[in-house]
């Protein structure tokens, strides 16, 4: 009896990018198989916010500490995100195919407007990049060498998280990558393992 209320209690949500409202009755519960999940916060969640993981394999619950969320991504786990009585907490986050983004994720938030800037010798995967969540319009540009000559750069947009809405090849600074939206969507960096990026 014990294990059907707990599979009831497990929220189930399409690839894409997603809102969930966190209650004392109503808390967050995914089990993860073949998507990974990154939060993104506008800030970090106050402490009285419980963030757990549980391992699928072994059942092992782990505590995780809210101010590492946005540099974490999940998979192959069970989270549960519950919040103390009479509190209401948004939670913002975007559910992808595992092997989309199987490396490295960023998410990145402000208030009004972020400039990026990641320069280094030697990336050692592709990686994505997931901009903020509670903002009426999205935009972006990337500028500057972004690796070998193959390289591209490809946007997602939520639903479709299998097929990109827009590609850049052969970035530099004089061919910028622009895109703008009015929906969150994410930004895949193809093909710079062992490439400099500016």
């Amino acid at each position: 009896m014990f294990l059907f209320l707990f599979a009831s209690f497990i929220s189930s949500f399409s690839r894409g990018y997603h809102t969930y409202i966190v209650t004392h009755k109503k808390p967050f519960h995914i089990r993860l198989s073949t998507s990974i999940l990154v939060f993104v916060l506008d800030d970090i969640p106050p402490s009285h916010i419980n963030f757990t993981s549980i391992n699928n394999i072994n059942n092992r619950a782990t505590s995780i500490p809210v101010d590492s969320l946005s540099q974490m991504q999940f998979f192959d786990t069970t989270l549960f995100v519950s919040v103390p009585k009479n509190v209401k907490y948004p939670l913002h986050f975007w559910l992808v195919p595992v092997d989309l983004c199987p490396g490295i994720s960023y998410s990145v938030t402000s208030d009004f407007a972020i400039s990026y800037s990641l320069s280094t010798k030697k990336a050692k995967s592709d990686f994505c990049l997931f901009p903020q969540a509670s903002a009426s319009s999205y935009s972006f540009e990337i500028g500057g060498k972004v690796g070998a000559s193959n390289s591209r750069v490809e946007f997602y947009e939520s639903p479709n998280t299998l097929k990109p809405i827009k590609k850049c090849t052969d970035v530099s600074d004089s061919k910028k990558c622009s895109y703008s939206s009015s929906t969150p969507y994410f930004v895949k960096f193809y093909n710079i393992a062992g490439s400099p990026v500016d």
